[in-house]
């Protein structure tokens, strides 16, 4: 009958929107905002560079920025790699720290350059935009759009 809906392509549709994201779009949205982070991170020199070379190379901070997915999750964890062993040297120049000597005494604290939390909010209204685009497109996909 003309004046009858047909839901069974609704009803499908809502089922598949109610399955939600897989943890493969869920990771490719995720990694797409992190590599977005990570270009801001690197595009100027808010990171400091090391002056100093070692073994004929130069040494720096921002060599050992990483984008390491989990796919189990559908999680991106972004930083610097414990491997390089320079994440503590991130995390002292970003944060600060407390200047002692040998016998343990406090002198004075060195101010952090707080690069981190400038990029997060230099990518706040970017992050965001991608997340809506990225998770509209993975939507769309799911219903054939």
């Amino acid at each position: 009958m003309a004046n009858e809906l047909e839901t069974n392509g609704l009803d499908e549709t809502l089922a598949q929107l109610a399955s939600g994201l897989s943890n493969v779009e869920k990771l490719k949205i995720n990694t797409i905002v992190a590599a977005n982070f990570k270009t801001v991170m690197l595009s100027d020199d808010r990171i400091p560079k090391s002056t100093l070379t070692y073994a004929g190379e130069q040494v720096h901070l921002r060599d050992a920025f990483t984008i390491k997915p989990y796919m189990t999750y559908g999680y991106v964890e972004d930083g610097f790699t414990s491997a390089s062993k320079k994440a503590y040297i991130g995390r002292m120049i970003n944060d600060g720290w407390l200047a002692k000597d040998r016998n343990g005494m406090t002198h004075s604290t060195v101010p952090g350059q707080h690069f981190w939390e400038l990029t997060a909010r230099e990518t706040a209204r970017t992050t965001e935009k991608i997340y809506n685009r990225e998770v509209k497109r993975a939507i769309d996909e799911k219903v054939n759009r």
